[in-house]
């Protein structure tokens, strides 16, 4: 076997447009686990949903998570790597961004937001996260 580990993006790759996995890709990812191969999720999803979505396709090796800042194993977490933001630079990317784009800060496993759009808050329900308003 030329490859020996799939690491799968969840949004738009494994799951569609509804966060859901397809069954023919909840199969093929079985498939890969039962060959032999080592499966992982790669995302910029928080843990937690992301675990969920691991433990639906068992997945049980370690996912990666926040765009690739927190690496751990899906049924613990036994965090294996996190390497956040420092506070400063964090606070200097959410100044540059601030009136351009929606600002959305992930700390462990919360959304923080300053005024949630019935988008984001559609997104914390989903993923079944706390959705917390903040002034600043």
């Amino acid at each position: 076997m030329k490859y020996r580990l799939i690491a799968f993006d969840l949004d738009g790759t494994l799951a569609n447009s509804d966060g859901v996995v397809p069954d023919d890709a909840k199969a093929a990812v079985q498939r890969a686990i039962a060959s032999g191969m080592i499966v992982t999720l790669a995302t910029g999803r928080m843990y937690r949903p992301s675990a969920r979505f691991a433990s639906e396709l068992g997945i049980r090796q370690p996912i990666i998570c926040y765009q690739g800042a927190l690496i751990a194993e899906p049924a613990g977490p036994l965090v294996l790597w996190h390497k956040p933001l420092p506070l400063p630079l964090a606070c200097e990317a959410i100044e540059q961004v601030r009136e351009d784009v929606e600002t959305l800060v992930y700390i462990d496993d919360e959304l923080y937001v300053k005024a949630p759009t019935e988008r984001v808050e559609r997104y914390a329900q989903r993923n079944g996260v706390k959705l917390n308003r903040v002034a600043d």
